[in-house]
């Protein structure tokens, strides 16, 4: 009779093991039990996969056509970035080669000047001078077209920004700095944003203006604002 007692009291620690530790009858979970924690629960996962199967096949489609259309107006902004780049770098090279190309042409220009300035009576030389005139002109009439002509002429104010001052001379007659003599013809070229490029610098002789005659051209404004 001691021996069933002591059987007994085994299978009852057993269960009770069996209890504690959350498994059934044969050493399993029991299906009622809590998961254990970092435990997958394979059930919700596979309803949220067949949930993904069962999508409706229109707003699947509808989804698809949406990133397509987003990534085609990400490449489609890009590309216009790109080619509007690329513009504004070919415009650029072909202006600085036009400009490089122009300064190497100017001494030739000069020595066409210096032709015409040439007085003759004879006959041939008159239209060896016609000639070479209508040469200039029509560099002139090319450079013109890429915006690009000369800056100076004798009575012009002086402006430093694209001329050079080799000589200067006081004359009372002057009421401010201006151009008496050019040595060397300026050339600049006209820009969109309307700063000029210089390409050569005008070499001038500066006709200026003594302080006497800019104190009667300031008393001579005063007056007339006044009138």
């Amino acid at each position: 009779m001691s021996e069933n007692v002591q059987t007994e009291q085994t299978g009852e620690e057993q269960q009770n093991f069996h209890a504690d530790h959350g498994e059934g009858q044969f050493g399993k979970p029991d299906d009622h039990s809590e998961p254990v924690e970092g435990q997958v629960d394979e059930t919700a996962e596979s309803a949220s996969s067949s949930a993904g199967q069962d999508m409706d096949p229109l707003a699947k489609a509808q989804k698809e056509i949406q990133e397509l259309k987003d990534q085609w107006t990400r490449e489609r902004a890009e590309f216009v970035n790109y080619r509007k780049r690329t513009q504004d770098e070919l415009a650029k090279s072909r202006v600085f080669g036009v400009v490089n190309f122009v300064k190497g042409l100017l001494p030739v220009l000069d020595n066409l000047e210096l032709v015409l300035r040439s007085k003759s009576d004879n006959p041939e030389v008159k239209n060896f001078v016609t000639g070479v005139e209508m040469i200039r002109n029509e560099f002139l009439s090319v450079l013109s077209r890429e915006d690009i002509k000369p800056v100076v002429e004798p009575g012009d104010p002086f402006d430093p920004t694209c001329m050079e001052a080799l000589d200067l001379a006081e004359d009372p007659s002057a009421t401010q700095d201006t151009v008496k003599q050019v040595y060397e013809k300026g050339w600049i070229r006209e820009t969109e944003e309307g700063n000029p490029q210089v390409l050569r610098p005008a070499r001038v002789q500066v006709a200026k203006a003594v302080a006497g005659a800019r104190k009667e051209q300031a008393q001579d404004g005063s007056q007339q604002e006044q009138g």
